[in-house]
């Protein structure tokens, strides 16, 4: 049975649309081009940190916050700390309260060997995110390097009232404990450590030397 005459013709039309999208192609997505920040970004994902860097100069001297934490961010990955701590320490003073730039600078002072004033940032980034263990950490193993156990064992503490299942805090805890000659609690906190985190060699170190000082054997060793 023939088809009526405007089925045929709207048949006909839709096999040229089809035709003639097939010798065009699809229609093309127009794409915004990238900013220079952008491209600092991807430069920088791409492990091109000379070019991120240079692009993102301007605008860091420009006085751009995100560009100036960008650039200070590469600075310290081509293990530039002290040009970092320089460009962001105007800034933490304009902004105290930021905790993203508390903790660049942080980084960028303990880099740079800094301990003090790192320490002092350190401090500020922790008011500012009480949960950020890794400043925790970070203050109390230069407080050790620096034979001031009493304060390094109340950061770790501190810390471990946020994250008490954290290892890597009661290795440190151990060995603050025992520079401070209460070698029972540190091999307590040595133990803990190993019971939370069996393969890492923090704590068995930490246990190790606590059990050597009380002149017991290592369980480790075998």
């Amino acid at each position: 049975m023939a088809w009526p005459h405007h089925h045929r013709r709207t048949f006909t039309l839709a096999l040229s649309f089809l035709s003639t999208l097939a010798a065009c192609g699809a229609p093309e997505v127009s794409q915004q081009p990238q900013t220079l920040y952008e491209q600092a970004i991807e430069a920088r994902d791409q492990g091109r940190l000379e070019k991120a860097q240079q692009l993102t100069r301007s605008q860091a001297d420009a006085g751009d916050v995100p560009a100036i934490l960008l650039l200070a961010q590469i600075q310290m990955m081509r293990g530039q700390h002290r040009d970092a701590a320089k460009r962001l320490l105007p800034l933490f003073k304009q902004h105290p309260e930021n905790a993203k730039i508390a903790g660049l600078l942080a980084s960028a002072l303990d880099g740079a060997g800094r301990p003090d004033e790192a320490i002092a940032v350190y401090a500020r980034r922790l008011t500012l995110v009480p949960e950020d263990v890794e400043a925790a950490l970070r203050i109390a193993e230069l407080l050790l390097d620096r034979s001031d156990a009493k304060h390094a064992a109340a950061v770790v503490l501190a810390a471990l009232k946020t994250a008490p299942n954290k290892a890597r805090l009661h290795a440190l805890l151990s060995r603050a404990l025992l520079a401070r000659g209460r070698t029972p609690l540190a091999i307590e906190a040595a133990n803990r450590a190993t019971e939370l985190a069996e393969k890492s060699p923090e704590g068995w170190l930490a246990l190790g030397t606590a059990l050597s000082v009380h002149g017991e054997k290592n369980p480790a060793i075998k």
